[in-house]
């Protein structure tokens, strides 16, 4: 069921977006197939998380696949905006196994003019075929679209605001990762529930569901980033401390042990042995043990409100669990 859904959706969102695109501008056409994947048959492509995770919490739910395609694909062309945009910032040479879209013939200012046009198509997309919901709920899901986009600002900016300190809280970096990775993964909760018309109560759980359900992704994924395994993740076990990335197990080690509060001092990047030395201590101290547990705190609390919310057994609330199960192990 999930792959079906998954093929679906990917099905609409390269044929809405593409349509909207158009062929006048060929080069534009050309980085925006490029970086979604659909240039090459055998290309990497994303997960599509955050629509998967819209569509199944609105049919369990009680709507249709295409009562919620789209906010579906509005959430996924802005997640992409946002991928664009951080390479670019944060000088990101490869997204999905491929050199980022900045780094190609096409060069990083119409890698930013593209990530513009991403984040117009999103706003584009969720209002097409307005006919689809009732007024007020059109109304309800732009905002609730415009208010997530401008939190996602917010942690960018505090993400980068934090790369130019020393060191930072485990609150401050809660703050950040609240706003940036797991804002997405609330709204596509959000949603659903709009266009459902639940009770206030009930948007609210919603909401709380992909705020925790985003942050234990993040902590997971800061993990993976020292202790994974490469050849599963494609991530690097060695790149978060090279670059003195601040994650969830770094910030714990610069805040409670010494050693290696000492090492961060050396210039970056930092070299091999710093590196094993930085990864030892964080071993040694139990933080890897400390940062699994943070994860799986904040799933176990998106599925107690999930729980909650989806009562009714459906095939849909029972995918849905599973995506939330599986996003953190």
């Amino acid at each position: 069921m999930l792959d079906e859904i998954r093929n679906k959706f990917e099905h609409a969102l390269e044929e809405r977006l593409m349509n909207l695109v158009g062929t006048e501008n060929q080069g534009l056409n050309d980085m925006i197939r490029y970086h979604f994947g659909w240039h090459d048959p055998e290309a990497q492509r994303g997960k599509r998380l955050r629509p998967i995770i819209h569509l199944l919490a609105s049919m369990a739910l009680g709507k249709t696949f295409k009562d919620g395609i789209n906010p579906a694909i509005a959430l996924e062309i802005f997640h992409n905006f946002t991928l664009v945009h951080d390479d670019i910032q944060d000088k990101g040479q490869f997204r999905q196994g491929r050199p980022a879209l900045w780094t190609t013939k096409y060069g990083f200012e119409q890698a930013i003019n593209t990530g513009d046009f991403l984040a117009y198509s999103a706003f584009a997309i969720l209002n097409q075929d307005i006919n689809t919901f009732e007024d007020h709920q059109q109304t309800q899901l732009n905002r609730a679209f415009t208010v997530a986009g401008l939190d996602v600002m917010r942690g960018q900016y505090l993400d980068m605001l934090y790369e130019l300190e020393d060191i930072i809280s485990l609150e401050q970096y809660l703050e950040m990762i609240r706003h940036k990775t797991s804002r997405l993964f609330s709204l596509a909760f959000e949603m659903a529930g709009l266009i459902s018309t639940v009770p206030v109560e009930t948007l609210s759980l919603l909401r709380a569901v992909g705020t925790n359900i985003g942050i234990a992704f993040q902590i997971q994924d800061d993990y993976l980033g020292i202790w994974g395994n490469s050849n599963i993740t494609g991530k690097s076990t060695s790149t978060d401390i090279m670059t003195k990335k601040k994650t969830y197990p770094i910030i714990l080690g610069l805040n409670s042990v010494p050693e290696i509060t000492e090492l961060w001092k050396n210039k970056t990047p930092l070299n091999d042995e710093t590196i094993r030395a930085i990864t030892r201590h964080l071993t040694d101290s139990g933080i890897h043990e400390r940062t699994l547990s943070a994860a799986r705190k904040y799933k176990e609390k998106a599925l107690s409100d999930f729980y909650n919310i989806f009562k009714v057994d459906t095939p849909w609330r029972y995918t849905l669990y599973e995506v939330l199960e599986t996003m953190i192990r």
